[in-house]
């Protein structure tokens, strides 16, 4: 198991299968790439980009 940390999200999405997303240290997000990127306002509302991957081949929202 390792641990990285890091604030490049598109890294994270590559290479993670487990995301903690923390704010002022505490825990604001958790799961995989896929649960946490698919709450899109969720990561939106802690000033964080979509990953280049997920915002190219997520379906759109309606």
């Amino acid at each position: 198991m390792y641990i990285l940390l890091t604030h490049d999200v598109d890294l994270a999405v590559a290479w993670a299968k487990h995301l903690v997303i923390m704010d002022n240290g505490a825990v604001r997000l958790t799961g995989s790439s896929e649960e946490v990127y698919s709450n899109t306002e969720a990561v939106r509302s802690l000033n964080l980009n979509i990953p280049f991957v997920v915002e190219t081949y997520a379906p759109e929202e309606k």
